[in-house]
């Protein structure tokens, strides 16, 4: 192909949009010339250009030119929810990962931010600094509060940065829905710390995902999770644990209620 007429070349650029597969192809194959590969990823549509990045990179095993790594890379940034492959790419590259994350929450791309377990692998290899400016980016988590657990990672420190940067309360107690192990401990302290009352704290740890049988046995789950806080020597953690409890509790019932109402009835 590198070696037709220029003019062919441009013809043939110009169809592949119609014609993606045969990019993904040649490009896991490695077989595309240099020249050729450059105007893949510098292809004026998106999809294109993207699919060259992603499968360039899976035929080679990770391995790009350093000359076409810029142009590469401006390639990948321009993926969208059509693109398959992109999760590994992102999970091995935590600088890139962070500009793929930050362009799909400023441009609102919430087909993309849908995609959880790409999130969760362009999460993986984020630092400290980076989890910070993702979450300031996202703000408010009215759209995209699923974000908040997966950027959080396993650091307190994320989340006592977030909170003390101020205006992100909201996010903050998003960041509360995490599974009630030590790091969501130590969010509690420091919520506490930064003035955030006890009932606020335990609504935000309880809000539910769904669930997929009985909702009274997913109700007992979530007690059984938080019962290992009851006691705990931490104030504020134990005082959460005891407020969280109660609230599933009376939920649980209801629950139990609702559900042999079902029974009876056939509802």
């Amino acid at each position: 192909m590198a070696g037709h007429p220029p003019a062919l070349l441009a013809d043939v650029l110009r169809l592949l949009p119609q014609y993606v597969g045969l990019v993904t192809q040649e490009c896991i194959r490695d077989e595309v010339p240099s020249a050729v590969l450059r105007a893949l990823l510098s292809h004026e549509d998106d999809h294109v250009a993207s699919e060259a990045a992603i499968w360039v990179w899976h035929g080679r095993k990770g391995h790009i030119d350093e000359a076409m790594k810029p142009l590469w890379r401006e390639a990948l940034l321009r993926s969208d929810a059509e693109n398959s492959g992109v999760g590994d790419i992102l999970s091995a590259d935590g600088d890139l990962a962070c500009a793929w994350l930050k362009r799909c929450v400023e441009t609102a791309d919430w087909r993309m931010l849908m995609l959880d377990h790409v999130i969760r692998e362009a999460a993986r290899p984020l630092t400290e600094d980076q989890r910070v400016e993702l979450l300031l980016a996202v703000g408010e988590p009215s759209r995209f509060r699923h974000l908040a657990v997966p950027l959080l990672g396993s650091s307190a420190r994320v989340f006592a940065r977030v909170l003390t940067a101020g205006g992100r309360e909201s996010l903050c107690l998003a960041l509360l829905e995490q599974p009630k192990g030590e790091v969501w401990a130590e969010c509690i302290m420091e919520a506490h710390k930064h003035g955030i009352g006890v009932d606020h704290l335990a609504w935000a740890s309880n809000l539910m995902s769904g669930f997929s049988s009985s909702e009274a046995a997913y109700l007992q789950e979530r007690i059984d999770e938080v019962a290992q806080f009851l006691d705990d020597p931490r104030g504020p953690v134990r005082d959460v644990a005891r407020r969280m409890t109660e609230l599933l509790a009376a939920s649980r019932e209801r629950a139990l209620i609702d559900e042999r109402e079902e029974r009876v009835w056939g509802w």
